[in-house]
């Protein structure tokens, strides 16, 4: 992955959580307190908050996965499944993120969430962020196993190139490289997963990437070092609730 590209699906500066392909570094506890303490303020209560904007909150209780909230914003009238954020990252993209380090409870409820996403909801595993990129992709780098394995199931490709050209599993084999380079123990649980389909299916990988777009030059730098700058120097919010201005529902 190059350094031209923003990769909103990785970007763990927004908040701090990702789990990107290596066992926690240290010094990166901090981050799991983050995840869990905005866990925690995602409250059941909140489905019957007419100050919340809906689809911003299902979005970041589909991230965090609190399963009980998206299901009762999902019955919101104004709820909107295909709602994104500024980099077009929807609800499945957020909540297809692996992360290290959760409790069984919460893994398993995360793990629900993407269940409800993908077979409930009917969200599209074919949206694409700002970079081109699908929800498995997202998966794939973070090495969600769970989420890859639902998302192929309903159709994800994994040779399906994103705007740079890199597909889900050039996105799984560059995280496990980064992970080596760092000094972390790499997981390898997505390529595993993604071998066998290959060999199941009898795919074939694609030669070539895409052609990059102009606008969009890369360079030599990988994406992961950047996230890793971008971890650095940000800190997460608060809270993952942002209530705008007062609105009722009829």
């Amino acid at each position: 992955m190059r350094g031209g590209k923003i990769l909103a699906y990785t970007l763990a500066g927004i908040f701090g959580i990702a789990n990107i392909g290596y066992a926690q570094m240290p010094g990166e506890g901090h981050r799991d307190n983050d995840f869990m303490d905005q866990r925690a303020a995602v409250q059941e209560d909140l489905c019957n908050d007419m100050t919340i904007d809906v689809n911003e909150t299902f979005l970041q209780s589909a991230r965090l996965g609190a399963i009980k909230v998206v299901k009762c914003l999902s019955r919101r009238q104004s709820f909107e499944k295909s709602y994104a954020d500024k980099n077009e990252m929807n609800a499945l993209m957020w909540a297809s993120r692996g992360h290290t380090g959760l409790p069984e409870k919460e893994t398993d409820e995360r793990n629900q969430t993407i269940d409800f996403l993908v077979d409930e909801i009917g969200m599209d595993v074919h949206a694409v962020n700002k970079d081109g990129a699908e929800a498995l992709a997202t998966a794939a780098a973070t090495d969600n196993l769970h989420a890859a394995k639902r998302l192929v199931e309903k159709g994800a490709d994994i040779f399906r190139p994103d705007s740079f050209g890199m597909t889900p599993y050039d996105e799984a084999v560059d995280a496990i490289k980064f992970a080596e380079r760092m000094g972390g123990i790499a997981t390898t649980m997505v390529k595993d997963y993604f071998d066998k389909v290959i060999k199941e299916k009898g795919l074939v990988k694609p030669d070539s990437k895409t052609v990059l777009p102009q606008d969009r030059p890369r360079n030599d730098r990988e994406m992961h070092e950047l996230l890793l700058e971008e971890m650095q120097k940000e800190e997460p919010p608060a809270s993952p609730v942002q209530p705008k201005d007062k609105k009722f529902e009829m």
